[in-house]
């Protein structure tokens, strides 16, 4: 609903491969995300997790990086990680592509620098909320 604002992550199912347009990120199988109303999707184990990122405390311009690292994922607001959560990922070893979930109006994102660093080094994959 109007509160699930945005949520991010990632899957391991190529675009090529979905035939119809998913109404929610959640049901890309596998999918792994944070966000939406504090709330955190492990697609393999099929299980919601709760998160301590709250996406709807962004403001226009703030910097999201997102990362999954060792079976981790992890959200990085403007330098400082507000999220991790473990996801049992059935591929660990990729490739992975960039899922996000925009369930309110007025919200964008624009994506920079797609790389694979840790959180607190360079920038990994990055959505600017606009």
């Amino acid at each position: 609903g109007d509160t699930e604002g945005l949520a991010l992550g990632v899957t391991t199912r190529p675009p090529n491969e979905l035939t119809t347009l998913p109404a929610t990120a959640d049901e890309v199988d596998p999918s792994y995300l944070l966000g939406f109303d504090g709330a955190a999707w492990d697609g393999s184990a099929l299980k919601w997790h709760f998160s301590h990122w709250q996406p709807q405390t962004l403001r226009a311009n703030d910097r999201v990086d997102v990362l999954l690292e060792k079976q981790r994922l992890q959200v990085a607001v403007n330098g400082t990680r507000v999220a991790a959560q473990a996801m049992q990922v059935s591929n660990p070893q990729g490739p992975f592509y960039a899922l996000i979930d925009l369930a309110s109006a007025g919200l964008a994102v624009a994506l920079h620098d797609v790389k694979a660093p840790r959180i607190g080094e360079e920038r990994p994959a990055r959505a600017d909320k606009k």
